[in-house]
């Protein structure tokens, strides 16, 4: 035996929900809100203060770039004068004092960073000369005007294992 069931729509009765004229008042709850009309013993909060001016973001790409020809020039593959820009006055000074002895090229491998502050940079990254690997560890500084600079750069060397 079969059955036919026939559905049919029927249009709903107009509603409109009755307007509140009453002022809303709020109740702290312990509920966490968004309440646009917060009052603060009477008084509304202060304007918030404007936001300063965003930082240049260091794209990853060039923070590889910038850390590869820094290592180039630390190792002697590359005039330390070529880096002067992206280099801190001190840092420059102690790359331009230590010598240079041109080994097995440095290749930088990998590279992580986190952004401590807004206007510092902290890298830290893998680098392969030879059969040997070494850390790289970097610290950028926004400076007004300037961009961003290099503040520390050393590369850490694995402890001798034969050493007791």
């Amino acid at each position: 035996m079969r059955t036919t069931y026939r559905a049919a729509l029927r249009p709903l009765q107009p509603y409109e929900p009755p307007m509140r004229r009453a002022p809303i008042r709020y109740v702290h709850t312990g509920q966490l809100a968004l309440d646009l009309h917060l009052t603060f013993g009477g008084r509304r909060p202060a304007a918030a203060r404007p936001a300063p001016p965003p930082v240049p973001v260091l794209e990853r790409r060039r923070l590889h770039d910038m850390l590869t020809v820094i290592l180039e020039a630390s190792t002697g593959h590359r005039q330390a004068t070529q880096v002067r820009s992206l280099l801190d006055r001190e840092l420059y000074r102690e790359l331009m004092a230590n010598p240079r002895t041109i080994g097995p090229r440095h290749a930088l491998k990998s590279v992580h960073a986190c952004q401590p502050a807004i206007d510092a940079i902290e890298a830290c990254g893998r680098v392969h000369a030879g059969n040997r690997v070494m850390a790289l560890v970097a610290r950028f500084e926004e400076q007004a005007g300037q961009g961003w600079r290099c503040t520390l750069f050393s590369l850490l060397e694995p402890a001798d294992r034969n050493r007791g």
